[in-house]
Parts: structure tokens; sequence; C-alpha cells
């Protein structure tokens, strides 16, 4: 999620900070893209209003096809 689409959401960078209870210092110095964290929780806070974007935040290791089966004690 980008930093761009929160303030046009929240209609300025002081409205996006207080919706993620951090000061408006604090929301300057966040990375863009946000976090994952602020991300999903931005997702939750506007009902799905802003949704995550899953292809900002590339996966170290792919997500296999096939899991494995659980091993049973």
């Amino acid at each position: 999620m980008r930093k761009a689409d929160v303030v046009a959401w929240y209609g300025s960078a002081q409205l996006a900070a207080i919706a993620l209870d951090m000061s408006r210092q604090r929301w300057y110095v966040l990375p863009d893209p946000l976090p994952k964290a602020h991300a999903c929780e931005l997702e939750v806070i506007t009902a799905g209003g802003l949704r995550v974007d899953w292809s900002l935040y590339p996966r170290r290791r792919p997500i296999p096809d096939v899991m494995p089966k659980p091993r049973v004690p």
C-alpha cells in the first residue's frame, strides 16, 4: 500500500497518522510502500476501502504448490 493512496483516502497526512495512532512526524519517516503491518491495519480500519497490494511485498521464498503433510506423533 502506497502512502499516497492512504493520504488520498483520508484527505491529509495528519488524518492518516491519526488513523494509525501515530504522530505526523512518524508518518513522514515511514517507508513507501508502508510496512505490511500498517497496510493490513489500514485495510481492517477502512473495512476494505483500502486494500493491501501484495505485489509490493515480495516474498523471500515462494509458497510451495503442495504443502507437506503434518507429522503424526
